[in-house]
């Protein structure tokens, strides 16, 4: 005969099971009850006007839209980058004030409704580092001093917990409002960035490292700053992020190291977390490609699509065989530099141009 104590067990186990099944049955329905999850916008495709960004190399710069410079290229842009400062809106924690981004969709709809035949998307750029608002600069001490192409420039405390706190609320709040914009098909992630869009790059010259330093700056934080910008995206679940990927550099010891590897995992980690949505990227594709940056290719290649570049600076550029070799790592959209004093696209034929785009664009699916 079983024992008082064997037969409570045996009735706990049943109750358990119970319990368990009943709970498998609820999810399994609240499962099956969830919305679809929403498809990504369309991928951007072609040739992009990336803007003029020389209004970063000074505090408070602000950028210009670009739609003139589109015009007077004719049909040659299937976008463009719309750039923004988080300073233009954001001027005060608790108060977004988008009139400066309202105003660029307004005009690209315009445009587009007198132009049925060449219609525009855009990427969403927001820029901070220099651009950032003076009370995001303040957060956890002043702002920090740093020179850009010889300039000196403020930055905030972008790699600390203050800082990316409050531009994951920013972009909360701005991705609840636009991601359901059908003219914005990307947004750059520019978290963890400081002197570039480029979130990677820092300024490593010694005076600016020595006060980065002195700030706080370290390796652990920038780290990890870069391996979870994709959770500062989460407000905009049907558009496009990219990533613009370069060597990861450590600082400890006061000399700069690049750490290729963790750069890798960073691409491998963005990939698998967005999926589609997670277009990978760099900002300096030329033909013949720098050694540094060439492990960053191959592994964007073998990740593939989406992919979408922009041209290191036209000076000296051998157009033809860098947009080859952008087509060659499966890339579908391609931001050009302007500025003809270096050597930017006008100079380049139409007829070119337009060859180009019909090649990323067939890249790209559309």
């Amino acid at each position: 005969m079983a024992s008082k104590e064997a037969c409570r067990t045996r009735r706990q186990r049943r109750e358990l099971g119970g319990w368990l099944a009943l709970c498998v049955g609820w999810s399994m329905a609240a499962a099956e009850t969830l919305p679809p999850k929403p498809p990504p916008k369309p991928p951007l495709g072609g040739l992009l006007y990336m803007g003029d960004i020389r209004f970063n190399r000074q505090d408070g710069g602000i950028p210009a839209l670009g739609l003139d410079e589109v015009a007077a290229a004719g049909d040659v842009f299937d976008g463009l980058v719309v750039n923004l400062t988080w300073a233009q809106l954001q001027p005060d924690p608790e108060r977004l004030d988008t009139a400066a981004l309202d105003a660029a969709l307004a005009k690209i709809r315009q445009f587009n409704a007198q132009h049925p035949n060449r219609r525009l998307a855009l990427r969403l750029r927001i820029w901070h580092g220099s651009g950032a608002p003076e009370w995001a600069k303040k957060l956890g001490g002043p702002p920090v001093a740093v020179r850009h192409r010889g300039v000196r420039v403020t930055v905030g405390r972008f790699w600390s917990g203050p800082y990316r706190s409050a531009w994951r609320r920013f972009q909360g709040r701005l991705g609840s409002r636009y991601d359901g914009e059908s003219l914005i098909r990307g947004v750059s992630n520019t978290s963890c960035s400081s002197i570039t869009s480029e979130p990677f790059v820092f300024p490593a010259d010694p005076e600016s490292l020595k006060n980065l330093k002195e700030a706080g700056f370290n390796d652990d934080d920038f780290a990890k700053c870069l391996l979870d910008a994709a959770q500062d995206y989460a407000a905009w679940p049907t558009t496009r992020i990219d990533y613009a990927f370069n060597p990861y550099r450590t600082t400890g010891g006061g000399k700069v190291r690049h750490d290729l590897g963790f750069t890798l995992r960073v691409m491998k980690d963005w990939r698998a977390t967005l999926g589609e949505r997670g277009v990978l990227s760099n900002d300096s594709v030329q033909f013949p490609p720098p050694a540094f940056l060439q492990p960053i290719y191959d592994e964007m290649k073998r990740l593939g699509p989406p992919i979408e570049l922009q041209t290191h600076s036209p000076k000296g550029l051998a157009w033809e065989a860098t947009v080859n070799y952008a087509l060659s790592l499966g890339a579908g959209a391609l931001e050009l530099w302007g500025e003809t004093a270096f050597g930017g696209y006008e100079d380049i034929a139409p007829e070119t141009l337009h060859r180009w785009s019909a090649q990323f664009k067939k890249n790209s699916g559309k």
